[in-house]
């Protein structure tokens, strides 16, 4: 009905097959193809796509999740987009603005700010305190450590890897191991 596209829900919220609004949601919503309420304190479930605009607490969903400011919590789906994140973003191919926590993604993560651990085949953040582990690593700042075949950084850091690459380092290149301070 209408009325529920203001309202606000403390408790379950659902929608057969879709339900959005931008209330606030206290509780779960879940539904077949979309759930969609704006702000959620709770849980956001749904078979398809999820999205909101603030989440505190955890997103899923097989398909696609959106998160379009901030998440403090959970986000896993096959891909994952969301602002700024505290907390695991997992799925197949994760997106996020600043991130603080954990981005594990089958295929790669690409983060502005990584602060906690980023894990695929390709992993690409601006400012990074923490540690990238993947075939392909790449870091603007890197105050850290890189694992993986390929590792790139304009700053310092530590890379183990088979081709390592810090450009503002005394050497920058060199095999297997590479660090600048």
């Amino acid at each position: 009905p209408s009325y529920s596209y203001n309202s606000n829900v403390n408790g379950i919220k659902s929608g057969w097959p879709m339900c959005s609004g931008i209330g606030k949601v206290k509780g779960l919503e879940i539904s077949w193809f979309y759930s969609g309420t704006d702000n959620i304190n709770g849980a956001q479930l749904s078979w398809i796509s999820c999205a909101n605009k603030e989440l505190y607490g955890a997103q899923g969903c097989f398909i696609f999740n959106y998160s379009e400011s901030s998440l403090i919590g959970v986000q896993a789906s096959f891909v994952n987009v969301s602002g700024d994140v505290k907390g695991l973003q997992a799925s197949g191919f994760n997106y996020s603005g600043n991130m603080r926590g954990f981005q594990p993604g089958l295929i790669g993560n690409i983060s502005k700010d990584l602060n906690g651990c980023q894990m695929g085949i390709f992993n690409v953040a601006n400012a990074t305190k923490g540690f990238q582990a993947g075939a392909v690593n790449a870091a603007d700042e890197l105050t850290g450590m890189q694992l993986g075949v390929v590792n790139t950084a304009k700053k310092q850091g530590v890379q183990f890897g088979l081709i390592n690459y810090i450009e503002g380092g005394v050497l920058p290149f060199f095999p297997l191991l590479n660090f600048s301070m």
